[in-house]
């Protein structure tokens, strides 16, 4: 259970039978990758969900057929005893999330496609689209009792907005804002709120400009955390680890959502993760309500490796090894309690210190190092950052490497890692991390490099955005986003987007350098950038095309061993 001190204090929503904020646990959300119009499947998969720990299922729900589907899932559930709160994801047609309400306990909608579509509409035109629209919409759920997601995503703004704030988060926080007014007005609010973006800074700034907003409103709505498109494997818990994670390590949050492009089921653990490492916070009281997330990169972060001699690197690829800045050997190494006036008085590599070396803190001042590494210790995050502030506060201009030891597997240690590192990393603290795991020289540089990269810290590799899929994905995303990421993972710097459909690929992935788009059942739309250049061409030739216009356009390296 949350405290109530260390968490945002929001209403409490309720969806279905599953209370959403106020003092209610952290909620787990997913979403099924079936067509809505398969009952069979989609009822099957939800089943799976629950039975995994989910908490509310979302749905795509398109058009009219979709929403009847609904109906039918949710009585098949019921005759087998599951109760869950489902979805309407709705986006381009108001009627489907009219009709959902008659069966599901929340309709999302987003600002950005709900009202106006992908038309141009005069400020005018948009308040009768409203009335239009919207009203049928909010009188159903009022009659229900149904609850509202009002979920905007980055890349998917109206014309509108985007002619006023452009493509930022002051136009994604506008959008909302205007949103939630309506409600308001019309005295509806059981609402809900997601800013979903696959760029995590974009994603953090988000919440928190819509919580100053909100605050200056008096409003208190709850808060659905999410990175949108954030891929697979231990990248696509890193990158959505960070941003959910710090937020919620900052009090801000109240249901999650780690979205992957795999088995829906296999976001559930990553969500149960986030959680308890949340709670073993709170116990502790640890978490810093007003953490300030600077998320510039004009201090770029320093990667170390822990290996036990240097000759273990050698399977490391050369393109990689080049990234790392020091290798950290036990021989480096002097602990802080066996400092002596020979020793500081000489050049060492490293002097390392936890917190329980507090008594020792002032040996610091006549150290003659090249780094300080602090072993990080979860129960003492605050004396890390005091730790921090002497060095400020005594002119110790000798970098600071924060050491992490985790013990778990891979991708467990992804989700955990991304939010304590990230919640530093995001706030500009340290100088320098290295993880201390179970795992190969080469897996810890990778995982390094994606948390430095998800917190935009140092960018080292190519960013994959994918997302999910769901009932509108006419191809084996999990399939193709596999094989992109194998022949294009060595390069640098730059964006791909593997996406399942039209809808809002083009608009989500926007900030991508190069796309591949699902355009109909073996069908792929090629992009650069937010151009279409290849339209409908075969799967079959896709991806070796992408490959082609990569290098056409001067971002291909060759892969050195």
């Amino acid at each position: 259970m949350i405290k109530n001190n260390l968490r945002r204090k929001t209403r409490i929503v309720h969806v279905g039978d599953v209370a959403v904020g106020g003092d209610n646990p952290i909620r787990i959300q997913s979403m099924t990758n079936t067509d809505t119009n398969d009952i069979e499947k989609s009822s099957l998969q939800i089943m799976q969900l629950a039975d995994a720990g989910c908490e509310i299922v979302r749905l795509t729900t398109q058009g009219i057929k979709e929403a009847q589907s609904l109906e039918a899932i949710k009585n098949i559930l019921l005759k087998k005893g599951y109760n869950i709160p489902l979805v309407a994801d709705v986006h381009f047609f108001p009627p489907a999330g009219i009709l959902a309400a008659d069966f599901v306990e929340k309709v999302r909608i987003n600002p950005g496609n709900y009202v106006e579509g992908r038309r141009k509409v005069t400020q005018e035109d948009f308040e009768r689209l409203m009335q239009e629209k919207m009203m049928p919409l909010l009188d159903k759920c009022k009659k229900y009792k149904r609850s509202l997601r009002i979920g905007v995503n980055h890349g998917s703004l109206s014309q509108r907005i985007m002619e006023r704030y452009g493509n930022t988060v002051e136009g994604m926080v506008a959008s909302a804002i205007e949103y939630t007014q309506f409600c308001v007005d019309n005295d509806f609010f059981e609402i809900i709120f997601s800013m979903k973006s696959s760029n995590v800074k974009i994603m953090m700034q988000s919440y928190l400009l819509l919580k100053e907003e909100l605050e200056k409103r008096a409003w208190n709505f709850p808060f659905h955390l999410g990175v949108t498109e954030a891929g697979f494997g231990y990248d696509g818990r890193a990158k959505s680890s960070v941003g959910i994670g710090s937020l919620l390590l900052a009090g801000i949050g109240d249901t999650i959502r780690v979205s992957l492009t795999e088995d829906p089921v296999n976001e559930i653990e990553p969500c149960k993760k986030l959680i308890e490492l949340t709670e073993s916070y709170e116990e502790q009281d640890l978490i810093d309500p007003e953490i300030n997330f600077d998320m510039n990169l004009s201090k770029p972060i320093k990667v170390f490796i822990s290996a036990k001699e240097s000759k273990f690197l050698d399977k490391i690829p050369a393109n990689m090894k080049s990234e790392i800045d020091e290798i950290i050997t036990p021989d480096k190494e002097t602990p802080i309690d066996q400092l002596d006036t020979k020793t500081t008085a000489d050049q060492i590599f490293a002097v390392t210190l936890s917190s329980k070396d507090n008594i020792y803190w002032k040996k610091i001042k006549d150290v003659n190092a090249k780094y300080i590494i602090y072993d990080f210790n979860r129960s003492e995050k605050k004396q890390a950052l005091l730790f921090q502030q002497y060095l400020k506060d005594n002119s110790i201009e000798i970098p600071l490497v924060f050491r992490f030891t985790y013990s778990d597997n891979l991708e467990d240690i992804a989700t955990i890692a991304g939010a304590e590192i990230g919640s530093l990393l995001c706030s500009q603290i340290g100088d320098g991390i290295v993880l201390d795991i179970p795992a190969s020289e080469k897996e810890k540089a990778d995982l390094t490099f994606s948390l430095l990269q998800a917190s935009q810290r140092r960018i080292t590799k190519v960013e994959f955005i994918s997302c999910p899929g769901c009932g509108r994905t006419l191809y084996n995303l999990q399939e193709i986003a596999q094989k992109v990421k194998e022949k294009t993972s060595h390069l640098k710097g730059i964006k791909i987007a593997v996406m399942g459909c039209v809808v809002n690929g083009p608009g989500e992935m926007a900030d991508a350098d190069f796309g591949y788009i699902g355009a109909g059942k073996g069908k792929v739309n090629l992009y650069v950038n937010q151009e279409c250049v290849e339209k409908d061409i075969s799967e079959d030739i896709a991806l070796d095309r992408l490959i082609q216009l990569i290098k056409e356009k001067g971002e291909w390296i060759e892969l050195i061993n």
